[in-house]
């Protein structure tokens, strides 16, 4: 995707869309590369598209305010002025709870021409044995998860560096490189950290892909990411530790 402005370009942008998650991803300073995840037929239609009616349906996607729930907008109103309250009201409120912030908000770069485009099935995939008799699998020959918040490339960092632990424990405890007792630690180690990332991240997009959902059941589903986004942004220990688990 060509950038209108030739720029630094170094941020990446994500937006919920109720119909997928759409991605803006840095590539210079005059080119971004685009992910939007949706339903097998929206992204057939999508394909159809010329390329100007492409970037129109690009741009207003990272704009766009049609989608806009007021009632979640009303919980999080609520929940800021209570939150502002336990800051001011308890000692030593600011060690708990982050400032409110002012909402400015900072669109992104607006896109003018599009290159080619593909598409390709989401899978959520993953494997109950990760060795084998001398034999130790990393990334995404183990698993498969949505693209959202790019957690697969960090988990299969997570399975180098355990692997890694695991031989380099291995080889000073005197022990073949291959040890089958070794090889079941990263194994053991990996699956308890790739399983509940992996649940997580699959419920987050199940969450704010609700456009098929109906009033009944969107209406709690609303309500519980609105208080869940809003207390990981404020409360400064619910905070670090998606912050720290999102980075492990």
């Amino acid at each position: 995707m060509k950038l209108s402005n030739k720029t630094q370009n170094f941020t990446a942008w994500q937006r919920f869309l109720s119909t997928g998650p759409i991605a803006l991803l840095p590539l210079n300073d005059e080119y971004s590369c685009l992910v939007w995840s949706s339903k097998n037929k929206m992204a057939k239609n999508l394909l159809e598209l010329s390329d100007e009616e492409f970037v129109h349906k690009v741009n207003q996607a990272f704009v766009s305010e049609d989608f806009k729930n007021e009632f979640g907008s009303s919980i999080e109103s609520f929940l800021q002025t209570g939150i502002d309250f336990l800051r001011n009201a308890i000692p030593r409120g600011d060690n708990f709870f982050t400032s409110s912030e002012k909402l400015v908000r900072i669109l992104p770069p607006k896109i003018i021409s599009s290159g080619p485009r593909s598409f390709f099935p989401l899978s959520f995939i993953h494997s109950n044995n990760y060795v084998s008799k001398r034999l130790a699998l990393i990334g995404d020959s183990i698993h498969k998860i949505h693209p959202l918040a790019g957690q697969g490339v960090n988990m299969g960092f997570g399975d180098v560096i355990c692997l890694k632990e695991c031989l380099k424990h291995n080889i000073l405890s005197g022990n073949e490189i291959g040890s089958w007792s070794f090889l079941k630690d990263y194994e053991s180690r990996r699956q308890k950290q790739a399983i509940s990332k992996m649940i997580g991240i699959d419920s987050l997009n199940r969450l704010y892909t609700d456009d098929n959902y109906n009033n009944l059941l969107k209406t709690p589903i609303v309500a519980a990411r609105t208080i869940g986004l809003t207390f990981s942004n404020r409360v400064i220990p619910f905070k670090n530790f998606f912050i720290n688990q999102a980075i492990k």
